[in-house]
C-alpha cells in the first residue's frame, strides 16, 4: 500500500490517444481503492480476486 500515492499521481496524468492503462497487482486491497482500473493479476494471488468477483481483468 506504500505505492498508493504514486499510483494515484500516475492515474491523474491525462490519457493520451485513448490508451488503456493497466496495472500489475497482487494485492486485492490495493485494487479496492480504485487506483487500478484494469488489473493484471498475479497467478499466485488470483484466488482473492476471483472470490471477490473482480471482472475487470
Amino acid at each position: 500500500m506504500s505505492h498508493l500515492f504514486t499510483q494515484w499521481g500516475a492515474k491523474a496524468v491525462p490519457k493520451v490517444m485513448a490508451f488503456v492503462v493497466i496495472d500489475a497487482l497482487s494485492n486485492y486491497e490495493f485494487y479496492k481503492t480504485g487506483v487500478a482500473e484494469k488489473p493484471v493479476i498475479s497467478n499466485n494471488h488470483i484466488h482473492t480476486f476471483i472470490e471477490n468477483r473482480v471482472k475487470d481483468w
